[in-house]
This record gives C-alpha cells, sequence and structure tokens, in this order.
C-alpha cells in the first residue's frame, strides 16, 4: 500500500511479476493495474507473465503486448531475473521501450533453454544472433 506508492514517486519503470502484481497493485484487470501505475507517474508499466509474455503500457496509455518467444524450457530458474537484467542494459544502451522489451523477452527465453539460473543466461552476442533469426521469421 503506503510504501509501493512512496517507492513510485521515486521510479520511473515498474516491472512486476504476475504475482507481485496482483498482490500489490491496485485494479481489477490487467489493464486497470497498469493505468494505476501510470496515474503514480511512472513512465513504463508492465508485468511478465511466463509463457504469455509480456504486457506492458508507457505515458501514452497505448497496451503493448510482446509475445513470448516459443520454446521447451529446460528450467525457468532465474528467468525473471534475465527479463529484467536485459531490459535494463537495453535501456542504458538508449534503446526504445519496445525494443528493451524485446531484447529481454529474448533474455528469458534463452535462459530457459538451460539448467542453472547464472549458468543460463545468454551472452550479448547469443541474445543478438537470437533476435536476428528471430526478425528473418
Amino acid at each position: 500500500g503506503q510504501f509501493l506508492e512512496k517507492v513510485l514517486d521515486l521510479t520511473d519503470y515498474v516491472i512486476c511479476s504476475a504475482p507481485a502484481f496482483k498482490l500489490f497493485v491496485q485494479g481489477e484487470h490487467i489493464e486497470d493495474r497498469l493505468q494505476w501505475l501510470l496515474s503514480k507517474g511512472v513512465r513504463h508499466a508492465g508485468v511478465t507473465q511466463g509463457s504469455k509474455g509480456y504486457t506492458w503500457v508507457e505515458r501514452e496509455g497505448r497496451i503493448k503486448n510482446q509475445i513470448a518467444f516459443p520454446i521447451t524450457a529446460v528450467d525457468t530458474t532465474g528467468a525473471g531475473d534475465a527479463f529484467h537484467g536485459a531490459f535494463a542494459w537495453a535501456l542504458v544502451e538508449k534503446m526504445n521501450d519496445e525494443k528493451c522489451v524485446q531484447y529481454a523477452a529474448a533474455a528469458a527465453a534463452l535462459k530457459c533453454l538451460k539448467l542453472g539460473a547464472r549458468l543460463g543466461l545468454p551472452s550479448l552476442k547469443e541474445l543478438k544472433i537470437y533476435l536476428s533469426e528471430k526478425s528473418r521469421i
């Protein structure tokens, strides 16, 4: 409640897991919850949904979706961390939010192909090759 609202005053990007999103963010539906986060002043609000992908909204208010890359998961441990880390990296590289989300979704998918949270993380080269191959499909 109050703690979250104080933190939101200091936050530009909110990326929630589905359980945290339901527990901490006010609203009945995904769209309501995303809009509530925007009303608190964040610039980008989203929720990771595993194999269902990522749903987010930016300040202009249009709801966007990134489908999850289709994979056969070996180990999902650390997929959320991979998503957040890749998103942050892409943001520092000055990519727009859509590109940040694509890199994040790809990093999470590639991580799930290998056993181990840290050992399963893709390299930047692997990530770029994967995205390049997917853009040709």
